[in-house]
């Protein structure tokens, strides 16, 4: 399956916007599953340098990898964060009735839209966002949709 990766890059260093990132690709990897992350091919000098690509580019691309996705996991968790970006892509993902698959960590409050769009909001750890997306995907692997529907209907908050 392939997972798109959804979360802050705007105003974030690169170890902020890629570090959790570099991690869940290697644990979905190691799953067996395929990652889109939206930082490759990226240079980064400056976290507000949006010189590389056009901001067309960059929605086209980010579009395009998430039709491409079966679903998506996003960091939710820094509630300082400019999730302008991450809200399109989840709002994308919904859209195209995706699973959606959110890290909360300890975060307190968050939109309802977040509630509205989500399969799954998780708080407590990467690893079990992972162990949550290997379960569920194994539902829809067997290509029983009711049961898909239903593991989708019972994740939202």
């Amino acid at each position: 399956m392939i997972i798109y990766l959804g979360g802050s890059i705007h105003s974030k260093s690169w170890d902020e916007a890629a570090g959790w990132r570099d991690d869940v690709t290697r644990h979905l990897e190691a799953s067996g599953h395929e990652v889109r992350n939206p930082l490759r091919n990226r240079l980064w000098s400056d976290p507000d340098d949006q010189k590389q690509f056009h901001p067309n580019e960059l929605v086209h691309r980010d579009i395009a990898d998430i039709t491409a996705s079966d679903g998506i996991l996003c960091e939710y968790a820094d509630s300082s964060a400019n999730f302008c970006g991450t809200s399109m892509e989840l709002w994308e993902a919904h859209r195209q009735g995706k699973f959606i698959v959110v890290y909360v960590g300890d975060r307190k409050t968050w939109s309802p839209w977040l509630d509205y769009v989500a399969t799954k909001i998780i708080r407590t750890t990467w690893e079990d966002c992972i162990r949550y997306i290997n379960n569920v995907l194994d539902i829809k692997d067997k290509h029983d949709d009711f049961a898909w529907e239903k593991a989708r209907a019972e994740g939202r908050h």
